[in-house]
């Protein structure tokens, strides 16, 4: 036989749970913090000698000298910060800001070519269009919704408009690019095992790296340079970035196994770690093409 429980007896027996669980904590306290104390003390002893083991590696001047910037920013946060990495060379904005400034010093008609857009511009927008293929490819091979596969034709639609309107410029700048692109267009009709080749973030773009001796010589003096140095400083920034975004990967997974354990899905957490893991295969293929 159950007894009915009179209003508020849910609550009142929940309450009970909990204050008999915290009364147990309270109770376990000292036999908790002292198992978590021997703990503390063999991590201790651990990290100690990975600190020396560390340590000894470096040389003492830099370690003094490191120590010493450390104090003084603790002491006045005006002071250069050495917890921040400074990147080494120029990064890709300096060398656009260069392009620029060289394609606005530079006598009408030698660089413009009595078009509207500048040489350095057509070198810039072919490797922004990279990037989106990149971008796009990765989106393709990952299992989407309905709303995604949605955006990915949007995305491919914009792409294709993009590489229409850059083919035109390309021919006057590099004479070879029709005649390659036709080429291209011939070998991916003939081959019906690889429908792939037809779409946008597959389609060939004909830069500067890719050419043959003959076709480069066809092309503006200078263009191989220009893609030289924003290539060189394409690398620099996606190395720094690269190595950002595993730094925030580490410190996402350590989260993860320390405060999200045990709690179902953890569906947000994933989706933020497979956003993280997108960045980083993107980063990773755009410096090795660099």
């Amino acid at each position: 036989m159950v007894a009915k429980g009179s209003p508020g007896s849910r609550e009142d027996t929940i309450e009970a749970h909990f204050d008999y669980s915290d009364w147990r904590k309270y109770t376990a306290m000292g036999s908790s913090l002292a198992k978590k104390h021997v703990e503390a003390i063999e991590d201790a002893v651990k990290h100690e000698d990975i600190y020396t083991a560390f340590k000894e590696k470096l040389e003492p001047e830099n370690v003094s000298a490191w120590i010493a910037m450390a104090v003084a920013y603790e002491k006045d946060p005006k002071q250069p910060d050495p917890y921040f990495r400074v990147s080494k060379g120029l990064s890709e904005a300096d060398i656009k800001l260069q392009l620029a400034e060289e394609d606005d010093s530079a006598p009408d008609g030698v660089v413009a070519v009595g078009q509207a857009i500048t040489v350095s511009a057509v070198l810039i927008e072919l490797l922004e269009l990279e990037d989106q293929q990149f971008c796009l490819r990765y989106m393709t091979v990952s299992r989407n919704t309905a709303h995604q596969n949605t955006e990915i034709v949007k995305k491919r639609t914009a792409l294709r408009r993009r590489l229409t309107a850059i083919r035109d410029i390309q021919s006057i700048y590099m004479p070879c690019v029709p005649r390659l692109v036709a080429a291209a267009l011939h070998a991916s009709s003939d081959s019906p095992s690889s429908p792939n080749a037809q779409l946008p973030e597959h389609q060939p773009l004909f830069l500067l790296h890719q050419l043959s001796p003959e076709d480069l010589d066809l092309c503006v003096p200078g263009l191989a340079d220009m893609e030289t140095r924003l290539r060189e400083a394409q690398m620099h920034d996606s190395l720094d970035k690269l190595r950002c975004q595993l730094h925030v990967k580490s410190r996402m997974m350590m989260f993860k196994t320390r405060y999200v354990r045990h709690q179902g899905a953890n569906t947000k957490m994933r989706r933020r770690l497979d956003v993280n893991d997108a960045r980083i295969i993107v980063l990773a293929e755009k410096y090795q093409a660099a």
